[in-house]
């Protein structure tokens, strides 16, 4: 039940039992690219390989990694344990996390997704802090998830998600970009903010939309809210509202 650290230019990994403990990967420079699931570079690790790591929580990357990071196919359904990773510009193509379990996604630069239409992290009852410098998805390709809560946040480029399933989210802030939510399912907040440029929150047929009391949805631009079943709730002064050249939107 004690900490793990590995440091290195690449990895090898048999088996790893911390316990209780974490585990962390680090590759030895800050430009090293780390490649997870099908992905290969310098610095790899499989999904076989981490099906043999006992652990509370696997931590992957630097906080000050600069070199690109890519999970494709990376099937970690079966553990128990939750996962942070960290880098720079991240391309996600598949990753499955256990149930009930939680994911930090740190990168200095975007994350994308690198395919077109699947599910790109999928953790059935689970959480993911999502944190980026310069955008989380894109307008044309949004990040597709299947959990239960999210919180992101990038300094530009904006957060674009497509979700499956009920969604609550935390904290979401595009910083000087859009948000775009895309949610088959309700869609509640937590009490947190949401705040951007443009924001754009729309759910599919049937699903309701639920903000709660201490929640703030703050855009400069136009915010739009849209649901086929919708409660609006207020406390302490917070409310949704428009930049002053914006448009507040709401369809029912």
């Amino acid at each position: 039940n004690a900490d793990v650290s590995i440091t290195g230019t690449d990895v090898d990994l048999t088996s790893i039992n911390a316990g209780t403990g974490d585990v962390t990967f680090t590759p030895a420079t800050v430009g090293t690219a780390v490649n997870l699931g099908a992905a290969t570079g310098s610095f790899d690790l499989t999904a076989a390989e981490l099906g043999n790591v006992t652990a509370a929580t696997v931590n992957i990357g630097r906080s000050d990694g600069t070199g690109d990071v890519n999970a494709d196919t990376l099937d970690l359904s079966g553990e128990t344990y939750d996962v942070t990773l960290s880098g720079g510009n991240t391309t996600i193509t598949g990753l499955q996390l256990g149930a009930n379990r939680s994911l930090t996604l740190t990168s200095s630069g975007a994350i994308t997704d690198g395919n077109t239409g699947a599910t790109d992290i999928t953790i059935s009852g689970g959480n993911a802090d999502i944190n980026a410098s310069s955008g989380i998805g894109t307008s044309g390709d949004p990040l597709e998830i299947a959990m239960a809560t999210l919180g992101a946040n990038t300094t530009s480029g904006g957060v674009f998600i497509d979700q499956t399933g009920n969604l609550t989210v935390q904290a979401i802030s595009g910083g000087t970009g859009d948000i775009s939510l895309d949610v088959n399912g309700d869609l509640s907040t937590s009490g947190s903010d949401i705040s951007g440029a443009e924001i754009s929150i729309s759910l599919e047929a049937g699903q309701a939309l639920n903000v709660n009391a201490n929640t703030s949805i703050t855009g400069t631009g136009n915010v739009t809210l849209e649901a086929d079943q919708m409660t609006l709730s207020s406390a302490g002064g917070d409310g949704i509202a428009a930049g002053s050249n914006g448009t507040l939107t709401l369809q029912a």
